[in-house]
């Protein structure tokens, strides 16, 4: 697993060296740097054979090679539950500090990269974060997001750097360090450079002390543009009842938070925390539906013609009120049809499925008159087809804005 890794860092390597575009499975200009262990280790077990083959790794009957899969096969993401051999040998799957910095520095001078770097779960250091606070403060190349989840050997020093960076930077779009253990004065220098910050949109702040959840509170109560926040419970102090208080307050009465379109909270205390983590979430549901509200009224308002022939004239409205082009109401009411069709289909499908006597005797899914009431019936698909149709061949200027 480790050489499959390396490899792949290897091969990353030769296109960036030379400016060239990483293109992935389907030839397409990737967007994506991801060397994040659970991914590629699934990727790793269902290609087996394949990158044996691509990579020439040669260990397909090697001892270690054989553990280390049986390994991710059986007990992997259950990490509770590995003996301690079992640790060291997942522990040495996984990337360290000098494993990628030959990557970080080849990268570092890369003129046409722009995408995301992950390197979620593996056996970095504060070493590794330096490195990529000084790539984030050239802003070269463009790098828009930063993933460094999970890494258990982050401290407040990789705080410190990620928050100078982040100050500088004006590429990133968004930051995650999921469960990362930076302490009051690491994740109090990340939150600073939030504040400073105008393009990211999505933060994991990693593990929050009551103190820096208090500092967070700062932050929520200005000016801002994240509309996407993650954090979770540092139990070397845990969260104060009138800290949660005081951050509910500001996420109500600060307009700028009614952005925020996710609030993602990680507490192993979920019963003293339940509460706080319910109003969040309903709040921010808030939040979601109002910004959907003003799209649709958005796309409401571009598809109004007032110059256009035809109009809508319905009961209670002034004449004029609405006037649409003859595609957009096709537009909506085939959406309303579809929709309806839709419901019965599936429906009906469902009847059928839950009673197996039914469907092994119909061998069908769908009630042939369901269809035929769909397609074939008064206000149907196709008789609003043709009727619109003929109405078009009859004006040509209804056939389109």
């Amino acid at each position: 697993m480790k050489r499959f890794l390396i490899m792949k860092i290897k091969e990353y390597q030769k296109y960036l060296s030379q400016d060239l575009p990483i293109l992935d499975s389907n030839g397409d200009n990737t967007a994506i740097i991801n060397f994040d262990f659970n991914e590629n280790s699934n990727e790793f077990l269902e290609n087996y054979d394949k990158i044996e083959q691509e990579y020439q790794l040669g260990h397909k009957n090697n001892d270690l090679e054989l553990k280390e899969t049986s390994l991710l096969k059986s007990k992997f993401g259950s990490k509770l539950n590995l003996s301690n051999q079992e640790n060291k040998l997942m522990d040495a799957m996984k990337l360290s500090d000098s494993d990628i910095e030959g990557f970080l520095e080849i990268i570092s001078n890369n003129s046409t990269f722009k995408g995301e770097l992950i390197f979620s779960d593996h056996r970095l250091t504060n070493q590794t974060s330096i490195r990529i606070a000084k790539i984030l403060e050239k802003n070269s190349p463009f790098i828009t997001g930063i993933s460094l989840n999970d890494i258990e050997g982050f401290s407040y020093i990789c705080g410190q750097n990620i928050g100078e960076a982040i100050k500088k930077n004006k590429t990133l779009r968004k930051l995650h360090l999921h469960n990362a253990k930076l302490g009051t004065k690491g994740a109090n220098r990340v939150i600073e450079g939030l504040k400073s910050n105008k393009y990211i949109e999505d933060y994991d702040l990693g593990q929050l002390t009551n103190e820096s959840l208090s500092y967070l509170v700062k932050f929520i109560s200005q000016e801002h543009i994240v509309q996407n926040l993650s954090f979770s419970e540092d139990l070397a102090e845990p969260w104060k009842e009138n800290t949660k208080h005081e951050f509910l307050r500001a996420l109500r009465d600060n307009s700028y938070n009614k952005q925020l379109q996710s609030i993602d909270i990680y507490s192993e205390r979920l019963e003293e925390n339940q509460t706080f983590i319910a109003e969040i979430a309903i709040l921010c549901q808030h939040n979601r539906r109002a910004m959907i509200t003003q799209k649709n009224n958005e796309y409401k308002s571009k598809e109004l013609n007032t110059s256009h022939s035809e109009y809508y004239d319905g009961d209670n409205h002034a004449k004029n009120a609405f006037q649409f082009s003859v595609k957009t109401y096709m537009s909506n009411v085939i959406e309303t049809l579809l929709d309806e069709g839709l419901y019965y289909l599936e429906k009906e499908r469902s009847n059928i499925t839950r009673d197996e006597k039914i469907f092994e005797i119909n061998k069908q899914h769908v009630n042939k008159e369901i269809l035929d009431d769909i397609f074939k019936a008064d206000g149907s698909l196709l008789v609003l087809a043709r009727y619109m149709i003929n109405k078009i061949e009859k004006n040509k200027e209804l056939s389109g804005e």
